[in-house]
C-alpha cells in the first residue's frame, strides 16, 4: 500500500508538473520566444521519459505482487 501511495502521488505531481510546462510553452511559441519553447520541450519530453519509466516500475511491482503475494 505505500509503495502504490507513493507512486500514485508522484504520478499525479509529475503529470500536474507536465501540464503547466505545456501551457508555458504554449505560451512562450504564442509570443514568439522560440529558444524557451525549445528548452521547455526538452524538459517536458525528459519528464515524460521519466514517468513512462516509473509507471513501468510500478507494473512490473504491481505483476510480482500478484503473482508472488496470497493476499
Amino acid at each position: 500500500p505505500q509503495i502504490t501511495a507513493h507512486y500514485d502521488a508522484t504520478h499525479a505531481a509529475m503529470t500536474k508538473r507536465i501540464a503547466a510546462l505545456q501551457a508555458r510553452q504554449d505560451r512562450a511559441e504564442a509570443n514568439g520566444h522560440t529558444k524557451l519553447a525549445k528548452r521547455l520541450q526538452r524538459v517536458i519530453d525528459r519528464l515524460t521519459k521519466v514517468d513512462q519509466r516509473i509507471t513501468v516500475r510500478y507494473e512490473k511491482y504491481e505483476a510480482w505482487v500478484d503473482a508472488n503475494c496470497n493476499g
